[in-house]
């Protein structure tokens, strides 16, 4: 376009650039690529574009009708300032609020509530009870062992566990007496049996040993010592039978498998077949011992 010349201002004025510098003098002419500015020492500076000038002195020029309309494109707006928030107000204490109960401890909690009681009333039942157990396993007294388990449950149990199955006194003297008794028979026996000739001490050796209750305390100990060779997987003395009477039934025992202090489990032959069954001391009512080839 054709630049358009207009009266120059007596004094000048200092406008900022875009790039920090200034330039002093007052503007003469304008079109859509710059503005010219009449130096003070009289001289005309070059064209400036309208880019390189600060937005405060594009402001002064657009304030001026001769230059708005070239000038206003490049005005850039400010930018709007958000208004501010009011603060929040403070929160105000809230009264009449329920205080929230203090964390227990496992057992406070378990004592605090009808659940808890249950738990509790069950672990101990089942204290007692495997302190029952333990004195049937071991031989003790059941009284000393639950008494014991009630005032400081477990450790009894333990200790009981450790210590080895007690005999009562009165089957170690039954049985002791039994023995001194069968000694002097056993020893006669045995000089009867140096004089005799060969056919008859053979017919004593076929001849069965019983043991009845009553004479002799039928327990661990007692099948232990006497019936040794009837324990482990494989028996190799298989010499001898042993007959077991009950008050129901008789049974004919190939070994023992498992005892304890209140029962034991045998091997059994039932026809072809084999079974294992669990036989208490207190139904055993006689025990023989005989030859295998005996009847």
């Amino acid at each position: 376009m054709v630049a358009i010349l207009w009266a120059v201002p007596l004094l000048g004025e200092v406008y900022r650039l875009s790039d920090g510098s200034s330039l002093e003098g007052s503007p003469v002419s304008a079109n859509e690529r710059g503005v010219v500015f009449r130096l003070p020492d009289g001289r005309f500076s070059d064209r400036v574009p309208w880019d390189r000038l600060a937005q405060e002195s594009l402001r002064e020029l657009a304030k001026q009708p001769r230059f708005a309309r070239y000038a206003e494109p490049y005005v850039f707006e400010e930018e709007n300032v958000k208004p501010t928030k009011p603060p929040l107000p403070k929160p105000q204490p809230v009264e009449g609020r329920l205080s929230r109960p203090d964390k227990p401890s496992v057992w406070g909690g378990l004592w605090g509530s009808p659940l808890g009681l249950v738990v509790l009333l069950a672990l101990y039942a089942a204290n007692l009870y495997a302190a029952y157990e333990v004195s049937i396993f071991r031989a003790q007294p059941a009284v000393l062992v639950c008494g014991l388990a009630a005032v400081c449950p477990v450790i009894p149990q333990v200790v009981f566990l450790a210590m080895p199955t007690r005999i009562p006194p009165e089957e170690a003297e039954s049985q002791a007496a039994a023995e001194a008794a069968a000694a002097p028979a056993l020893g006669a026996g045995l000089h009867l049996v140096r004089e005799a000739p060969s056919g008859a001490a053979t017919a004593a050796a076929a001849q069965p040993t019983v043991f009845k209750r009553g004479e002799y305390a039928f327990n661990r100990r007692f099948f232990e010592t006497r019936f040794s060779a009837f324990f482990g997987m494989i028996r190799r003395d298989k010499s001898q039978v042993m007959i077991l009477k009950t008050s129901k039934q008789q049974y004919t025992v190939n070994r023992i498998t498992r005892i304890t202090g209140t029962d034991m489990h045998v091997e059994v032959q039932k026809g072809a077949a084999i079974e294992e069954i669990p036989i208490s001391f207190t139904e055993i009512v006689e025990v023989e011992l005989r030859p295998s080839g005996g009847r």
